[in-house]
C-alpha cells in the first residue's frame, strides 16, 4: 500500500520490478495521481524457479521532491521443486484407482494384465518445451509409468500448491498437459477444483504430465467494470468500456494485440447460478475496436444491444493464453 502524507497531489509513475522470481500483481498504483490522505495499493507474489535464496526489489517513481525514486527491496527463498515420488500397486479389474504419491491420483478404466505397478516420478525440467504462454508449475510436475497393462482412457488427478503461482487469482486458468512422445495437449477437466486445489485429465497413455500456469498476468477489470462479485448494474443499449491489465510472468506489460482473444456473454438467472447458455459474440462500439492504452493496459468498448434490457448476464473475456474472466451485469 502506497500513502499520500504529503499536502500537495503526488503523482505516480509506472511500477518496475527487478528479480525473475518476484511479480507484481493487482497494480492499482502505477499512473495514478493521490490526493493527500488517499492511497493505492498493489501486491507482489513470489514464484522461485530454483531453490535458494532470491532477492529483487519494487521501483516507484514520483514527483515527491524528496524522494524521486522509492525502492522497496524484495527478498524469498525456493524450496526444492519438484514434487515426491512414489510406486504403488495397480491390481486387475475395472475403474481401479492408484495413488503413487500423496499428490497424484489415477483412475483406470480396466487393468487388463495380472497386478503390475505405477509410478510417479517428480520432474523439474521438461525435454520439450510447453506450448507459448504457459509455464511449469514447480512440485506439480511427474513422468507417470505402470507395468500393468489397461485399455480405455484413465483419468490423472495432481495436487498443486497455489503458492508456486506467479498470480494465485488466475488458479481457475490452470492446465494439465500431457506429452505423448512428440506434443503436448491439453487435457484438463474444467472447472480446476479450487477447494482441494486439484486438476484433473483425461489421458489414452501414460507419460510426462505438467500443471502449467499461463504467462499472462491478468491484473482484473478497471472502472467502470467492477470484479466479481460484484454485480454490474448497466443500460442495455450503451456502449461499456471494458478495461483490463496484463503483464508476463515478469511483470512486463504485454502490448502485443495476440494477448486478446475475444469478448462474449451469456445469459443467466439473475441469481448468478445455473448452466450457461450459449455465449454470443460481443463486438465493439463504432470503429473503435481493441485499444492499447499503454503499460499493459487494454480497453474493449462492449456494444450491448437494447435487447438485452431486463436480463442478467456474465461477461467473458479470453487471452490468448486460454484463460478466462468474467464479470457480473445486471441490464436495465
Amino acid at each position: 500500500m502506497l500513502s499520500n502524507s504529503g499536502t500537495a497531489d503526488l503523482a505516480l509513475g509506472a511500477l518496475s520490478k527487478t528479480g525473475n522470481d518476484f511479480s507484481v500483481i493487482n497494480d492499482r498504483c502505477s499512473g495514478v495521481t493521490l490526493a493527500p490522505t488517499k492511497i493505492c495499493t498493489f501486491q507482489v507474489s513470489f514464484a522461485p524457479g530454483t531453490e535458494g535464496a532470491k532477492t529483487g526489489s519494487v521501483v516507484i517513481s514520483s514527483n515527491d521532491p524528496d524522494v524521486p525514486m522509492l525502492t522497496i527491496s524484495l527478498a524469498g527463498s525456493g524450496g526444492a521443486t519438484g514434487g515426491n515420488s512414489g510406486t504403488t500397486a495397480v491390481p486387475y479389474g475395472d475403474n481401479v484407482t492408484a495413488a503413487p504419491t500423496a499428490d497424484v491420483n489415477l483412475t483406470f478404466t480396466s487393468v487388463t494384465s495380472a497386478e503390475g505397478t505405477v509410478t510417479a516420478t517428480a520432474i523439474t525440467t521438461l525435454a520439450s518445451p510447453l506450448p507459448s504462454n504457459f509455464r511449469m508449475l514447480n512440485g506439480a510436475s511427474y513422468d507417470i509409468t505402470t507395468t500393468a497393462s489397461f485399455s480405455g482412457p484413465v483419468t490423472v488427478c495432481i495436487v498443486y500448491d497455489p503458492a508456486t503461482m506467479s498470480n494465485p487469482a488466475n488458479e481457475q486458468n490452470l492446465r494439465l498437459y500431457h506429452y505423448d512422445g512428440s506434443a503436448w495437449y491439453n487435457i484438463t477437466i474444467l472447472p480446476v477444483n479450487t477447494t482441494t486445489h486439484t486438476i484433473c485429465g483425461v489421458t489414452p497413455s501414460l507419460s510426462p504430465f505438467v500443471v502449467a500456469e499461463p504467462t499472462i498476468v491478468f491484473d482484473g477489470f478497471f472502472r467502470p467494470v467492477d470484479n466479481l462479485p460484484t454485480v454490474n448494474n448497466a443500460k442495455a443499449g450503451q456502449a461499456i468500456p471494458v478495461k483490463w491489465r496484463i503483464t508476463d510472468a515478469n511483470g512486463m506489460p504485454i502490448s502485443d494485440p495476440v494477448s486478446f482473444k475475444g469478448l462474449t456473454s451469456y445469459l443467466i438467472n439473475c441469481n448468478f447460478t445455473g448452466d450457461a447458455t450459449s455465449a454470443i459474440e460481443e463486438y465493439a462500439a463504432g470503429s473503435s475496436g481493441l485499444q492499447y492504452s499503454g503499460d499493459g493496459y487494454w480497453q474493449f468498448n462492449w456494444k450491448t444491444p437494447k435487447t438485452y434490457a431486463g436480463q442478467c448476464r456474465i461477461m467473458v473475456l479470453t487471452l490468448g493464453d486460454g484463460s478466462i474472466h468474467k464479470a457480473d451485469f445486471q441490464f436495465k
